[in-house]
């Protein structure tokens, strides 16, 4: 039965708050107890059976929320970044360059004489690429010599290109000042190889051996052997070349004149290969104009809206939205082998999930028949027949 209050003021009872003030005094732990303690403990869930768990309680990721970020996507290619167009060099989060179910980059920061910039709008309404307008806070040198906040225009342009698994990026800085600027920009990075499981918290493993990242003729490389023997690489190349080195770290001097503009390109270079494989042919892409890069991927984008049956009203809004919803689909389509299917969601989800693949896959019918049809053959070629044990207490499906 229930006291009432005043019964339990009487009692003396102290309140939950006021013991956890007080905490009682702990006897010292006779020597060994720890380790005895330790043994007690379950051991830790295997990889298989933590990864279900998490799912099935709907926690799409363990690490920091990347609420507000700006996605691009190109097939199997996708970039996850802060709204300022950075990536996050410390803590556990989401964002970064991935490709394959593995990022790649996970970490990606640009500074001018030490400071962040100020980002001022940015956008990624083509899917595969990216826009983001920044500026300089105050930024001060010795000698009292100072650039005040605004006076630097930051335009920063990025483009994924899926067909050379590439990213191509353009800074352009532009002096809005009445005199002339000469500061540092340094560009830094870190690579991590990870899994897209271990990124999002659900397994914690070191799966291979990276390699110390090396800086080559101007270009900076990042190599990892995985434990599935495949080798990735990530080549990080500048034009003009940086100034000076450290590490991983690409540092330039700007020295820019009232009104005018100076321009750094930065291509991101991913390879994918098995061990047992020549590596001669790294590095040997050709190199595309970003300009006509940006008319080879606009022109890929309209053939595949083309190939959907089109919408006219007289509702501007009614057509505008279809324009939008046909666009954000091409951003998630992703394809396996010579078939193509939908998404889940980016970066989480960049994979066939049979009953969100197959719902979108059905509402497409009227616009493109041909997507439901391969989501479907896909499902069905990659769909378990039998449910069996397996290490770690999860369940295994073998394929039909």
């Amino acid at each position: 039965m229930a006291k009432s209050k005043r019964e339990t003021k009487r009692s003396g009872t102290s309140k939950p708050q006021d013991r956890a003030a007080e905490p009682a005094a702990t006897p010292p732990r006779p020597p060994g107890a720890r380790a005895r303690q330790e043994a007690r403990q379950p051991p830790p869930l295997a990889r298989h059976g933590r990864r279900h768990r998490l799912l099935a309680k709907r926690h799409p990721a363990m690490v920091d929320s990347i609420a507000g970020a700006v996605t691009v996507k190109s097939l199997d290619l996708y970039y996850v970044v802060a709204s300022d167009a950075q990536i996050p060099m410390k803590g556990e989060h989401g964002f970064g360059l991935y490709f394959h179910d593995c990022r790649f980059l996970g970490g990606y920061r640009m500074a001018l004489a030490g400071m962040t910039p100020i980002v001022l709008a940015s956008t990624a309404q083509k899917g595969y690429a990216a826009l983001f307008e920044l500026t300089n806070p105050d930024l001060h040198f010795e000698r009292e010599e100072t650039i005040p906040k605004d006076e630097l225009g930051i335009r920063w342009e990025r483009m994924l290109d899926a067909g050379q698994t590439c990213v191509r990026e353009v800074l352009t800085i532009q002096n809005f000042g009445h005199q002339r600027h000469g500061f540092p920009l340094t560009l830094q990075f870190r690579a991590g190889f990870q899994d897209i499981f271990d990124v999002r918290g659900l397994v914690r493993q070191d799966l291979g051996r990276p390699q110390r990242a090396a800086w080559r003729q101007g270009r900076l490389h990042f190599v990892y052997h995985g434990a599935d023997r495949l080798r990735r690489t990530a080549t990080i190349a500048f034009s003009p070349r940086p100034d000076a080195t450290h590490e991983t770290t690409a540092e330039f001097q700007i020295d820019v004149p009232a009104g005018e503009t100076r321009i750094i390109a930065v291509t991101i270079e991913l390879h994918e290969y098995s061990e047992d494989a020549e590596a001669n042919h790294l590095n040997q892409r050709p190199t595309v104009a970003l300009d006509d890069l940006a008319v080879n991927l606009q022109a890929g984008s309209e053939e595949w809206l083309e190939r959907h049956t089109r919408l006219d009203s007289d509702s501007l809004l009614l057509n505008r939205i279809m324009d939008r919803s046909l666009r954000d689909l091409a951003m998630l389509r992703s394809d396996l082998g010579s078939r193509e299917y939908f998404a889940a969601g980016v970066p989480w989800f960049v994979a066939l999930f049979g009953r969100d693949s197959l719902i979108v896959a059905l509402e497409m019918l009227a616009f493109q028949p041909e997507i439901a049809a391969q989501t479907l053959r896909l499902s069905r070629q990659l769909s378990g027949a039998s449910v069996g044990p397996m290490a770690g207490g999860a369940a295994r499906q073998d394929p039909a």
